[in-house]
């Protein structure tokens, strides 16, 4: 897996985030990770590369922030921290529905919200035991 992550607020992600929502992580190492899904064509998504960093080097994520333009939502002070993409139909209206699943871990608990993107309107919460989620298929999105 690659592992390079996106240190700095270039132009590629401010074209990203002036038509798509993103996340930024603060590491405890003082590095602050840019979310650059689609830079250097890699098909592995910036939430596993910092993943596969913060693993190497030993470092923690202290805070999460998503963002859309000056709409931001920042998460901090958790256990950990987890992340991935959903979609959704709504069947009446006739469209997909975008969101980012944020789990916010606290002891043993992974509270996860699904954030409709890029309005970032706060919806479906579930609750999940840190075993369970390990077992998951999606353990790696866990950090």
């Amino acid at each position: 897996m690659d592992d390079r992550i996106c240190t700095q607020e270039d132009e590629f992600v401010l074209e990203i985030l002036d038509r798509e929502a993103r996340w930024v992580a603060t590491l405890s190492n003082g590095l602050v990770i840019f979310q650059d899904d689609g830079r250097y064509c890699q098909k592995d998504p910036a939430w596993l590369r910092l993943g596969n960093y913060c693993r190497k080097n030993s470092v923690k994520i202290t805070n999460l922030r998503i963002q859309f333009r000056s709409n931001i939502i920042d998460f901090n002070g958790y256990d950990g921290y987890y992340f991935t993409k959903g979609a959704g139909a709504d069947l009446f209206v006739g469209r997909t529905e975008h969101f980012f699943v944020i789990g916010l871990l606290k002891s043993k608990d992974l509270t996860k919200t699904w954030w409709r993107t890029p309005e970032m309107e706060k919806g479906r919460v579930d609750i999940e035991s840190l075993e369970d989620v390990l077992k998951g298929e999606f353990a790696e999105c866990l950090i």
